[in-house]
């Protein structure tokens, strides 16, 4: 999980122990882990498992979406960007292709030359 990632689950994490008035240490015995190791993700130290996500999904009632949608989201935002320079370059590309057989066109109008 790269740092942001981590910063966003953090933050999400926080978040909703505090809606829920969640201590580290009732959230660890509801999921079945140590106290510490929720304090180093709430402190970005380690990053969880995908099933210790998973877990805290199912036992706080939100989808794992909840703790990584910013990731998503920045995905998607970074395809779509992606997408939309491709396209310009294509339209730039294309543009310059009729710009070439138009003076290709051009030239051999002038030229002796016939087919």
């Amino acid at each position: 999980m790269k740092k942001e990632n981590s910063k966003y689950f953090s933050e999400q994490l926080r978040k909703i122990m505090f809606e829920r008035n969640l201590t580290q240490r009732v959230l660890a015995a509801k999921i079945n882990i140590s106290q510490t190791v929720i304090s180093r993700w709430l402190t970005t130290d380690i990053n969880p498992t995908v099933s210790s996500i998973q877990k805290l999904a199912e036992v706080l009632d939100v989808p794992v979406s909840y703790f990584i949608e910013n990731y998503e989201q920045k995905n998607s935002e970074k395809t779509d960007d992606d997408i939309n320079t491709k396209i310009s370059n294509l339209e730039k590309l294309g543009s310059k292709i009729l710009k070439e057989l138009s003076e290709i066109k051009k030239t051999l109008n002038n030229s002796e030359w016939k087919p």
